[in-house]
């Protein structure tokens, strides 16, 4: 049975996403999924898990990302309904963030190593590496997404560069990190700690 949404139906929702940016419906679909299933997702996490609020709308927006790429990547196969998919990625989602949560350990000195000589100098010529890996997107936005200042919110950044939503933003912006991930391995880069 097709889960109904108030817009796009399962099947809708999942070929758009499935055709990409290129799609006519793809922004249309990726507010739906945030509009149904993040307000939903956050009650269940507040209500079921130690979070507060701002945890549980990053857990729940990963979740969403991650939905979003099984689909892209038709790993979704369209049993059941997409919302109890989703759920099902969210409850992963929240047992993977708890384990890091409880593992996590601050580094000693990382403060004092960025700023040595050095680190300073490799930083300097790593740019125009950084620089010419960025061109390689092909989604132009991307390099303004990835390389966003701090100080702009996601609100303001969605605004200035077009998008619907700070949502839409934030799966834009994880899009762009995935398609830098797959230029960095072509080019040799492990992924883990940046190096060869």
């Amino acid at each position: 049975m097709l889960f109904k949404f108030k817009g796009l139906s399962d099947k809708q929702l999942v070929e758009a996403i499935q055709h990409g940016p290129s799609e006519a419906l793809y922004e249309a679909a990726l507010i739906q999924l945030y509009e149904q299933f993040e307000s939903k997702a956050i009650k269940y996490l507040l209500k079921r898990h130690q979070v507060n609020k701002e945890e549980a709308q990053e857990i729940t927006r990963e979740a969403l990302i991650n939905l979003i790429e099984n689909i892209q990547s038709a790993k979704y196969e369209g049993r059941g309904s997409l919302y109890g998919y989703y759920m099902g990625i969210l409850k992963n989602q929240v047992k993977t963030w708890m384990n890091q949560r409880h593992n996590w350990e601050p580094p000693d000195s990382a403060a004092d190593d960025a700023q040595s000589p050095e680190n300073q100098f490799l930083a300097k010529e790593s740019w125009q590496t950084i620089e010419h890996i960025l061109a390689q997107l092909s989604n132009p936005k991307c390099r303004e997404i990835l390389l966003a200042a701090d100080d702009e919110s996601t609100e303001e950044l969605a605004a200035r560069l077009g998008y619907a939503s700070a949502n839409t933003l934030y799966v834009m912006r994880n899009e762009c990190k995935q398609k830098l991930k797959e230029i960095l391995q072509k080019r040799g880069y492990n992924g883990k700690d940046g190096k060869k």
